[in-house]
């Protein structure tokens, strides 16, 4: 019988605080509001046999970031998730390329999701990325960012479940707000 090991995302969380005395950037307005309803009546939840996709709507906000040499960067998000998944999220993301110009690429990162029902605390669900993109428009104000990530850790409720999943939305160069939507497909344990 084969041991199941436990994979931990990989973080890089000392450097950046580490560096958050030298942060380049910060902001303090508040998430801009978007419509919950609309957002999901776009999504849909098929999933495998043993799995259980969520959809939910991801609004997040850049709490640090800074260069670590040349076209090397990190940023830093915390935000919220509402719909099937609520909670508390926080990303920290290392990218390549000229932040507001062209195409900045995700070369590693972690995130994470604390998932709060109306009940309380059910758990949390964590991985890395496994690829993305900001796609920056010709004024370096506007981001059409894709993500895929890995979920490869889970606890609570959420415990022993992998996965994957994907983001779509938008980032705002100037305010450091990023919105969108989340599809997490999670597999249960004994899938």
């Amino acid at each position: 019988m084969a041991s199941r090991q436990s994979s931990r995302p990989i973080t890089f969380r000392p450097q950046v605080e580490a560096m958050e005395d030298r942060c380049l950037l910060s902001a303090s307005h508040h998430l801009p509001a978007l419509p919950l309803a609309a957002a999901l009546a776009k999504s849909s939840n098929h999933s495998a046999p043993g799995s259980t996709t969520y959809t939910d709507m991801l609004q997040a906000k850049r709490t640090s970031a800074g260069t670590l040499g040349g076209a090397a960067h990190f940023t830093v998000l915390s935000g919220k998730a509402t719909g099937r998944l609520p909670g508390d999220y926080t990303a920290q993301i290392l990218y390549t390329g000229t932040p507001g110009q062209g195409t900045n690429k995700f070369v590693h990162g972690s995130w994470s999701l604390t998932v709060r029902t109306a009940h309380g605390h059910s758990g949390e669900v964590s991985g890395v990325f496994s690829g993305g993109t900001v796609q920056w428009d010709s004024l370096g104000k506007v981001g059409k960012v894709s993500v895929t990530f890995d979920v490869t850790l889970g606890s609570g409720a959420y415990t022993h479940s992998t996965g994957s999943g994907s983001f779509k939305g938008k980032l705002d160069g100037k305010a450091g707000t990023l919105s969108g939507i989340v599809t997490i497909t999670l597999k249960s344990p004994r899938s």
